[in-house]
């Protein structure tokens, strides 16, 4: 390694300062993975409730509309009392009209008429078993957006029910409210939908973002996109400063122990124990007469890692610990 050419004091920086890169970049790549798999989470989450609650939503007013489908067949002077109290009692819901052989006849909100269907609502295929269209406004209501479900009664060809429906996102502006990243909710048939961005209708594919989230009500040619603001800074302040102070933490702690670990003292001391210091007689000459006129006793030491260790820096070593 590089660092076995540096001094002991230099090893225990660099190796400090790599460790807090380390868990500095460790630490911040989880809570990046832990925000970004939250926040997935979340609209998961958000989707899942919307879509249950339409879906639970149409297959009420299926049941509603199942009831009435034998009405179809009667005068609108004998049940337009009843189906007046049926749009009453179903939530959302502007307007019933029965319609046979493509003309409607029967009205929750206006009683008798006779007009036919393609005429008042031509985006609707009344064709179809079951279709369903955005509408900028209604007759009673013509600046107010709704939904328009057609379902045709089994084994009469153009007969059925048509009702109108409030395209309420309130709630759904209030829930979005909660949400830090979630900028808003819209509902789409075709190439037409209503969104809490606009008060008329838009086409999705003219949004600027792209929906993070899209769900189809089931049996229905209705979808649900979600929308969210991009990734938020915050998110990425959040990890980074998490990631600097796990790094600063680390790289302070593994610079204690390793000054601990590298204390002079304790290194002499565990030598010492280990029978690591050895006795050397080295003898001593009289630089007149040139004979030996004494023995000096020296102290080495065998370090099972480095080897024998300098006299010179086995004596300067423990200064910086006094």
């Amino acid at each position: 390694m590089l660092t076995r050419y540096f001094s002991p004091q230099r090893k225990t920086w660099l190796t400090s300062l790599s460790v807090g890169i380390i868990v500095a970049l460790l630490a911040g790549s989880i809570q990046f993975m832990v925000i970004y798999h939250n926040r997935a989470e979340r609209f998961d989450a958000i989707i899942n409730n919307v879509n249950t609650y339409l879906k639970s939503y149409f297959h009420d007013l299926r049941q509603t509309i199942d009831g009435l489908q034998p009405l179809v067949d009667q005068p609108c002077e004998n049940i337009d009392s009843g189906l007046t109290s049926h749009a009453a009692f179903s939530p959302n819901v502007r307007a019933f009209l029965l319609v046979k052989n493509g003309i409607a006849f029967c009205s929750s909100a206006t009683g008798a008429m006779n007009t036919p269907l393609s005429q008042l609502i031509p985006a609707i295929d009344i064709s179809k078993p079951v279709a369903m269209a955005i509408l900028p406004g209604t007759p009673m209501m013509p600046k107010s957006a709704a939904l328009a479900l057609w379902v045709g009664k089994p084994g009469d060809q153009n007969s059925g029910i048509f009702v109108s429906i409030n395209a309420n996102l309130t709630p759904y502006i209030l829930y979005s409210a909660r949400q830090n990243d979630f900028s808003g909710i819209a509902l789409a048939i075709d190439h037409t939908a209503i969104s809490t961005f606009s008060n008329r209708l838009v086409d999705p594919q003219t949004l600027h973002n792209a929906p993070i989230r899209q769900a189809q009500i089931e049996g229905l040619p209705l979808k649900v996109y979600l929308y969210a603001n991009s990734w938020l800074a915050e998110n990425t302040q959040f990890a980074l400063l998490l990631g600097v102070v796990c790094g600063l933490l680390a790289g302070l702690l593994c610079y204690y122990v390793l000054t601990i670990k590298s204390d002079p003292r304790k290194s002499i001391l565990l030598g010492i124990k280990n029978n690591q210091f050895y006795i050397v007689y080295q003898p001593v000459v009289n630089a007149q007469t040139l004979r030996i006129s004494g023995v000096e006793v020296l102290m080495r030491w065998r370090h099972p890692v480095v080897g024998e260790i300098p006299p010179t820096f086995l004596l300067t070593w423990p200064k910086p610990s006094r």
